[in-house]
């Protein structure tokens, strides 16, 4: 459970490092980042939750 949690944050923490070092390069870029790596991060978990119900589904 606390690797879990710890898992969550570093890779939290790493999303935010890499859009704030894309911004500094150029704003546009950082926001751009960060939007690509957060609609990645929400596929994911949406493919991940609809297996896991066709798991159960299927007994």
């Amino acid at each position: 459970m606390l690797k879990d949690i710890f898992s969550m944050i570093m890779g939290w923490l790493g999303l935010v490092l890499l859009s704030y070092g894309a911004w500094l390069l150029t704003p546009a870029l950082g926001f751009a980042c960060l939007g690509a790596a957060l609609m990645a991060y929400s596929f994911l978990l949406a493919r991940s939750n609809a297996y896991a119900k066709t798991k159960v589904d299927k007994g």
